[in-house]
């Protein structure tokens, strides 16, 4: 990651923010067990996809199993990224555990056509994505959602 470019807080145990720079805030909330994604700008793709990494590494550190990722100021997902999220982030996702992805679309109209265009692209079996107009929409599906656990008896 070209550190230069852009200020980094790491992980405070202190803090539900888990990471943020100029493009990226990555928060957990513990009482609903999901991490928070606030995207801003026009995102290069070598930094997107290391964004895309520090996403990976707050789910395997929290091990949450799902995500509210708010795009609504994200400016545009390059194309070069669409088959690289879908092929490799997607999937990287769904192996670490998230099961549940709630995404707040862009206010830009070109990435919103590119996020339905990545996520319908996905090459996940066990993620379920939805696309929502509100964080509050996104969230009450998260938490109304959340995974039940089965147990058994013999």
């Amino acid at each position: 990651m070209m550190w230069d470019l852009c200020t980094v807080k790491m992980y405070d145990p202190m803090s539900s923010l888990f990471f943020e720079n100029q493009h990226l805030a990555i928060s957990y909330d513990a009482d609903h067990q999901y991490l928070t994604l606030i995207w801003r700008g026009f995102i290069p793709s070598n930094q997107f996809r290391s964004l895309a990494c520090e996403i990976i590494k707050a789910v395997e550190r929290t091990k949450v199993t799902k995500i509210l990722s708010d795009n609504t100021e994200w400016k545009i997902i390059s194309p070069n990224d669409y088959s690289w999220a879908a092929n490799h982030w997607f999937p990287k996702a769904e192996e670490s555990g998230v099961r549940q992805l709630a995404t707040v679309l862009s206010s830009d109209y070109f990435n919103r056509h590119a996020e339905r265009t990545v996520e319908s692209m996905a090459d996940v079996e066990k993620l379920v994505i939805k696309q929502f107009q509100s964080i509050g929409e996104a969230a009450t599906w998260l938490i109304s959602n959340a995974s039940k656990k089965v147990s058994i008896t013999q």
